[in-house]
């Protein structure tokens, strides 16, 4: 099956208890994300830095982790697991920026693409920014 994706937000909504993580994450992108994927009529998950890859309608609580390299194995773990649960064909990844505290974030999406032969695609939101290279 195919998926949209995109990494979390440190932008959050502080609102209490569990609530869906595309309402839990607050930023432009994500709001953009959510527009395209009903456009395209696509599932959407987000890699988040604690939950791994979870769907947009997992509740969450708040929280304050962004992925950094030493939970890069951990989370990538984690993220197979989750993926060969979903029977993710192919990955949609999209992302507005070539940052580089976003690295971790694309070596487990390319982890976990060439683990379970996943087809991974990255659509840049904004055309004048080409993400990171995978494999370098």
């Amino acid at each position: 099956m195919t998926y949209a994706c995109t990494y979390c937000s440190r932008e959050k909504s502080d609102a209490p208890g569990d609530i869906p993580a595309k309402e839990r994450y607050s930023s432009k992108r994500i709001k953009e994300v959510l527009d395209i994927c009903a456009r395209r009529n696509l599932p959407l998950l987000f890699l988040s830095g604690k939950y791994g890859l979870i769907k947009a309608e997992k509740e969450i609580s708040f929280y304050n982790q962004r992925l950094v390299d030493e939970l890069v194995p951990q989370i990538t773990e984690l993220a197979i697991k989750q993926a060969k649960e979903l029977e993710i064909s192919e990955l949609i990844f999209f992302t507005k920026s070539s940052n580089d505290k976003l690295r971790p974030y694309y070596e487990v999406m390319e982890a976990v693409s060439k683990q379970l032969g996943i087809n991974l695609i990255i659509e840049s939101l904004n055309s004048q920014i080409q993400p990171f290279q995978l494999g370098k």
